[in-house]
């Protein structure tokens, strides 16, 4: 008897210690992970609805290629997904904020270059029309002026004609000092635009080398960390860039470690162009299957074994 409860006792213990196993062994993909979101700090300028969104995206990709749900997030998911507001987010803010600056000079600049540009193309249509009006006058004016030499030489002239043809020439001069005088402004317009120009690109090239100068520094830093307390998200730049560290994450919360591939979700740089990395390369499949597949303590091994024992 007394053997009999001995070997109940150890049957207990053994099955108590299989479920540790199972619990302690199991990977995320096996046994499932849930999460819910904490509240977000209003700094991050993030409204919840959306983040809600890009976390189901985000668990769907992973979810899609098991077949199954193995990531879930609900109200009273078993682990929580915080957004931690420090120096990372807040300088990503003033840098995408230093960016806005930069593109409107940019394309203030765009547009007073197109200006300036225009302004020199009618400048040269202006130009050319003047002097071929200004070549015509005194042609006129050379043939007005023989006329006027004959007939004081005694030629008989027609003067009534003749004085017809000296009020067309004074018209003709009015008509060429006012292109004259209308191309002179242009000139000065040209001149002024070029000069706004010129200190546009100079304030704008200023912009850069500060803007090159402030954000120069390591950009490698952790976007988010998925541990024992649940995951957290550090910074992100947009939603697009948001979804990729939650599915790198995720990644993480299965067991998959990271891989080589730098077009994988789970490359070790985050913060590297990873906005564009979030479908799945064959990488991190293979990582996927790779712990997924990966044999564990089950009390449904636990209990085979048993029968091989009795079966003794």
């Amino acid at each position: 008897m007394k053997k009999f409860f001995a070997f109940i006792t150890c049957i207990i213990s053994l099955a108590i210690l299989g479920v540790t196993s199972y619990e302690a062994l199991a990977t995320g993909c096996q046994k499932g992970v849930s999460f819910f979101l904490e509240p977000i700090p209003s700094e991050f300028g993030l409204d919840r609805e959306v983040a809600v969104q890009v976390i189901e995206q985000a668990a769907g990709i992973w979810n899609d290629k098991l077949g199954q749900e193995v990531i879930e997030f609900k109200p009273n998911g078993d682990r929580p997904i915080t957004f931690i507001y420090d120096e990372r987010q807040e300088e990503t803010q003033f840098r995408q904020q230093d960016e806005v600056m930069i593109a409107t000079s940019r394309a203030e600049v765009d547009q007073l270059v197109e200006d300036l540009n225009q302004m020199k193309a009618q400048r040269q249509n202006e130009e050319g029309l003047y002097q071929a009006n200004r070549r015509a006058y005194q042609s006129n004016q050379t043939q007005y002026n023989n006329r006027v030499e004959a007939a004081n030489n005694g030629q008989p002239v027609d003067r009534s004609a003749l004085e017809e043809e000296r009020r067309s020439l004074q018209a003709e001069y009015q008509q060429l000092e006012s292109q004259r005088q209308s191309l002179n402004s242009l000139v000065s317009d040209i001149n002024l635009l070029t000069n706004e120009v010129n200190a546009k690109v100079a304030s704008l090239n200023a912009s850069v080398r500060d803007f090159n100068q402030n954000y120069a520094g390591d950009d490698t830093f952790r976007q988010g960390v998925y541990g024992a307390d649940g995951i957290e998200i550090y910074q992100y730049e947009n939603a697009g860039d948001l979804l990729a560290v939650l599915v790198h994450e995720f990644g993480h919360a299965l067991g998959i470690g990271h891989v080589e591939d730098s077009q994988a979700v789970m490359y070790y740089l985050q913060h590297d162009s990873q906005a564009s990395r979030v479908m799945l390369t064959d990488d991190d499949i293979a990582a996927l299957t790779q712990v997924c597949e990966t044999p564990v303590y089950s009390i449904e091994r636990f209990k085979t074994w048993l029968d091989e024992i009795r079966a003794i």
